[in-house]
């Protein structure tokens, strides 16, 4: 018969028998509890089926694809062209009415002339033809703009794609964690109900499940944020659960470190500060033309009423000819010119900016990447196993009573640490790799996901 002792709320058991039956039943319980967390962690984690499974070049072509992005790259290129035909158009010509008579007379013996001229001048310094190869550089300066930006966007949904997917890695491993904590603990139960375990091993590895508990909480609670933020960034209702596919880790080629610069020169916003510059230079050109007069020729007709009584006067009529010069006097152009030579000498200065810094970055960046990658590998391969195999070793030792709890639990977070820290090595080679992306302007070959 079993024996209670009841004090208020609690309750002591003085038999050995029921104090492991409880023991056993209280393990079953915390397991189940531990499931039901840990289920909905991993059904969520996964998402539902109404969200696409999105790879990381699916991912930046969504991206890329998104209406309003689309909208406004198209707008600015309409507008770009539009300034190209407007550039160089000649001047529209001239017509005036001109009616000469003397104050009112008394009679109608006076003579009337009227005028009809048409006025053209003709832009003969070349002037029109250097504003249009300004407006055609402009032109290109603005498409290599919009691909600028689309890598730009293309590294970012690159980074953030990979971050996202190294924390849901990371949530299963969470997840795995406190399954070995369940596991665990069911070895302190056996160990307890044998005698050979005490109540602080039970309250330890119950310390550490609640802990371990509470960090996925949180750790599932960034994880849906930042997905829904992934999503949004992807043209996709943030509302849907959105699937990752690939691997932290990436066979993407890294170019030769001596073709760094050739490939940082054709960067898409470098080559259209370039473009801006020589854009700039014929537009110094074309100020500098405004000295060269530009003339303007007139051509009309001329009709005369001579006096006559009563309007019975002849009419005669003639042809008007005539030209005019402008006369640059007053130095015309000379701002303009040396305003638009001040914006060739800016862009020229922060392309070579933009190619100085890109390189002294690249060179750093490229030995990183190609490090990180080989030290994720090797870590991966090497200090893992030997982390599971220490885990494996603790766990005999603990049931053969050699080591205790505390020591237990060591190796299994020594293992989480290790894996966490893969990933962690992993996710850091493929940043470097995507800003070296970045500094050189252009995605590196990397195989589809077809291969």
């Amino acid at each position: 018969m079993s024996n209670f002792t009841t004090y208020g709320t609690k309750v002591f058991v003085t038999d050995t028998s029921t104090a492991k039956s409880l023991a056993r039943a209280y393990s079953w319980l915390t397991g189940l509890a531990i499931a039901l967390v840990a289920g909905p962690t991993m059904a969520q984690t996964n998402g539902g089926a109404e969200g696409p499974t999105l790879t990381v070049d699916e991912a930046i072509e969504r991206a890329l694809e998104r209406e309003a992005l689309t909208q406004l790259h198209d707008a600015e290129q309409r507008a770009t062209e539009a300034d190209v035909k407007a550039a160089g158009a000649w001047p529209n010509p001239g017509f005036s009415f001109d009616l000469e008579q003397p104050d009112p007379p008394e009679t109608d013996n006076v003579e009337r002339e009227s005028f009809f001229v048409l006025e053209q001048a003709f832009p003969i310094s070349g002037r029109l033809g250097l504003e249009r190869q300004s407006a055609r550089r402009s032109a290109e300066a603005t498409d290599f703009e919009l691909e600028s930006r689309r890598l730009e966007i293309a590294a970012d949904v690159e980074r953030q794609f990979y971050e996202l997917l190294r924390l849901r890695e990371s949530l299963e491993l969470q997840e795995q964690w406190l399954k070995r904590l369940r596991d665990t603990q069911e070895i302190v139960q056996s160990q307890m109900s044998a005698g050979e375990a005490s109540k602080f091993d039970v309250l330890e590895i119950e310390r550490e499940i609640g802990a371990a508990q509470a960090d996925l909480q949180s750790m599932r609670a960034t994880f849906h944020r930042k997905r829904r933020e992934f999503a949004v960034l992807v043209g996709i209702d943030g509302r849907k659960s959105i699937q990752l596919e690939g691997e932290l880790t990436t066979d993407a080629e890294l170019p030769p470190e001596e073709k760094l610069g050739e490939l940082i020169s054709e960067r898409p916003d470098v080559r259209a500060l370039r473009a801006r510059a020589e854009a700039a230079r014929a537009q110094s050109k074309a100020a500098g033309r405004s000295w060269i007069p530009e003339p303007a020729l007139r051509g009309g007709y001329k009709l005369t009423n001579p006096p006559g009584e009563s309007g019975n006067g002849d009419t005669f009529g003639g042809m008007l000819l005539g030209m005019s010069f402008p006369l640059p006097v007053l130095a015309p152009g000379t701002a303009g010119r040396e305003r638009a030579e001040a914006e060739r000498i800016r862009y020229a200065s922060r392309a070579d900016l933009i190619v100085q810094r890109a390189r002294a970055q690249t060179q750093g960046l490229h030995r990183e990447a190609r490090t990180l990658r080989e030290t994720a590998q090797t870590f991966r391969n090497e200090t893992v196993p030997k982390s599971k195999t220490l885990v494996d070793t603790a766990s005999s030792a603990y049931k053969r009573g050699n080591i205790g709890i505390l020591e237990l639990l060591n190796a299994h977070r020594g293992l989480l640490e290790a894996r966490k820290r893969a990933l962690e090595l992993e996710l850091q080679a493929t940043l470097r790799r995507i800003e070296l992306e970045r500094q050189l302007g252009a995605l590196l070959t990397r195989p589809s996901s077809s291969e």
